[in-house]
């Protein structure tokens, strides 16, 4: 109670598209080429972390990025509390942000080189949000 729900796999997405797919060949080769995709996002593979943050709290996440590739942040909270969050590079540099009054945020950037990235997600709420962070 009061977690957030745990959101679907990439494993658990192909594992429906190839039982979706049956025979169809085009499908399973598409497929297939999907699950090959690497060297996007964060490196070391797309990931997901859950947290607890309690209420005037805040988070710091360093999260390394390929350069001169799609990166993308996403925070999906359980709905019990207001959460912000912003993305700086290892200069401090502000890249993106997002203080809507949501605990469902986003973020995108293409990083100019391979480096950290500072995920700081605040709970601006009045109770405990258990949130998962996911990166591409």
């Amino acid at each position: 109670e009061g977690a957030a729900d745990a959101p679907v796999t990439a494993d658990a997405m192909f594992a429906k598209a190839t039982e979706l797919a049956a025979d169809d060949e085009a499908l399973l080769g598409l497929i297939e080429d999907a699950k090959a995709e690497t060297g996007r996002g964060r490196i070391g593979g797309a990931v997901e972390w859950l947290s607890r943050l309690p209420s005037g709290q805040t988070d710091v996440w360093e999260i390394p990025y390929y350069g001169n590739s799609y990166a993308e942040v996403a925070i999906v909270g359980d709905g019990d509390a207001n959460l912000d969050v912003a993305v700086t590079d290892e200069n401090g540099n502000v890249i993106c942000y997002d203080v809507s009054w949501s605990d469902k945020l986003y973020c995108d950037w293409t990083p100019a080189w391979d480096g950290y990235f500072y995920v700081t997600v605040q709970n601006m709420g009045g109770s405990r949000n258990s949130y998962y962070l996911m990166t591409n």
